[in-house]
């Protein structure tokens, strides 16, 4: 049993987030984190083995403002770590939630763009660097917010040639699925229609489409183009190609022929040896050949790359980077590598001592060229790091950012799709069936129940 106490149990988890920041073993450390109020007065008591800290109501918060005041206990507790190990991590306080989030609500409370950097600075002790990127991030974005009139589709496509180790997306190889493929492309294509249906009827238009997954590319040709064909076109339609070994010039054809205006082409590292390390089926020189294959048909082109992968030291992230900003993509993205539930790396320490020098690099090197327009963080990232998104100007996909800043509702389909809705104030989420085989079988049953999610039921 860890030796972590609060008395607030609800608030646990929160709370054990910022110590896992500062702890590798951090079963072991012997902390709390007690929230009393005394004569109507709030306080915040923070044990750190023989040590104890009181901290007031700052914030002048209100004794039933539980999302406040757990923001304010984790300062508190992050306060006395920081303290405590001599370590300032890049985003202070800041978990489970998005900074660009915090940025939002500080707007909408009277708040302006040029002074975001110094609120999350002040407040929840983020370093000047992270706070100026977000405060960047939300003057890119403004332009994009649409509001709920609209919808974007999201496409799951849940195969891949080979799994790699670090993720944890809910899909399978294409040798496990070959059998289903033929129907589960003809029953996402009822599917898209009957969501396309219920669209028209609600009177809103369709923002964007992504196709995801998985590796959406490796199905064929022709079913490529008959699932583009039944989502038809929108503003802005977003194709993931993620890895060379799925890509040929038939299916960049149909992509192209079906008016898909962004694909990604995602090598995550250009370097050999790391790609056969993570289960990749791909080399650097493959790699390019298939991006030239690309651009040659028109496309807005998104990189992926990722910070701290294992066994990479910091010179061979810089060759990717490097090699990145020479191709002149229209957009990179920038990932740090995260332990992710359900991928092979899930019960792994994940180390890279490179990893805040990998981010710091990438950041000043496509600054230069590119804008930094959607950011987001996760669990168990390296370093308590973030992943950034990079785009040339006026080529910011308004999926990434929609989503991302939950401004409009998902209408998702296919294995795996998660679908959101707003309602009251509230972001409710219904799940299809991860899993192909079973997708199919209860086809019917799911299908109607995800109709009358979108349409506002409790279901």
């Amino acid at each position: 049993m860890y030796k972590f106490k609060t008395n607030k149990t609800s608030m646990e988890l929160d709370f054990l987030d910022i110590v896992k920041l500062f702890f590798k073993n951090w079963e072991e450390i012997e902390c709390g984190v007690n929230i009393i109020t005394i004569d109507n007065e709030l306080r915040v008591n923070i044990s750190y083995y023989d040590s104890n800290y009181i901290f007031n109501n700052e914030w002048n918060l209100a004794s039933s403002d539980e999302r406040m005041i757990k923001r304010f206990a984790k300062l508190c507790l992050y306060r006395v770590l920081s303290k405590e190990t001599s370590i300032d991590l890049p985003w202070g306080s800041v978990t489970g939630v998005r900074p660009t989030k915090l940025a939002y609500e500080y707007l909408s409370n009277d708040g302006s763009i040029d002074s975001i950097a110094d609120y999350l600075s002040r407040v929840y002790l983020v370093s000047n660097e992270k706070a100026k990127l977000v405060e960047k991030i939300i003057s890119i974005q403004k332009p994009y917010l649409y509001n709920d009139d609209f919808v974007n589709i999201y496409i799951n496509i849940p195969v891949c040639q080979t799994r790699c180790n670090y993720c944890s997306f809910p899909s399978d190889t294409l040798k496990r699925l070959s059998p289903f493929i033929d129907e589960y492309v003809s029953k996402l294509c009822i599917e898209i229609e009957q969501t396309k249906m219920l669209i028209n009827s609600q009177g809103k238009k369709i923002l964007s489409i992504y196709f995801g997954g998985g590796t959406p590319s490796i199905l064929s040709p022709s079913a490529i183009a008959s699932v583009l064909r039944a989502t038809g076109t929108s503003l802005e339609t977003t194709f993931e190609a993620g890895r060379e070994d799925s890509i040929t010039l038939e299916k960049l054809k149909a992509m192209k022929d079906c008016d898909v205006h962004r694909i990604c082409l995602n090598p995550q590292s250009l370097n050999d040896k790391t790609m056969i390390a993570i289960g990749r089926n791909q080399t650097e020189k493959s790699f390019y050949k298939c991006y030239e294959s690309a651009e040659k048909f028109g496309f807005i082109i998104n990189t992926d790359i990722i910070a701290g992968l294992d066994g990479e030291n910091f010179e061979d992230f810089k060759y990717t980077a490097d090699r990145i900003l020479q191709l002149k993509s229209q957009n990179v993205t920038v990932h740090t590598l995260s332990r992710k539930r359900g991928s092979d790396n899930a019960e792994k320490q994940l180390e890279n001592v490179y990893a805040s020098k990998m981010i710091d690099y990438s950041a000043n090197l496509f600054s230069k060229d590119y804008n930094p327009y959607y950011m987001y963080r996760q669990k168990y990232m390296l370093g308590g790091l973030e992943n950034t998104g990079y785009a040339l100007s006026g080529t910011e996909c308004i999926n990434n950012i929609t989503v991302m800043e939950e401004t409009v509702p998902v209408y998702a389909c296919g294995a795996g799709g998660i679908s959101k809705r707003f309602r009251y104030g509230n972001i409710d989420r219904y799940a299809n069936i991860k899993d192909i085989p079973l997708y199919l079988e209860k086809f019917d049953e799911r299908l109607d129940k995800k109709i009358r999610f979108l349409s506002g039921e409790d279901v």
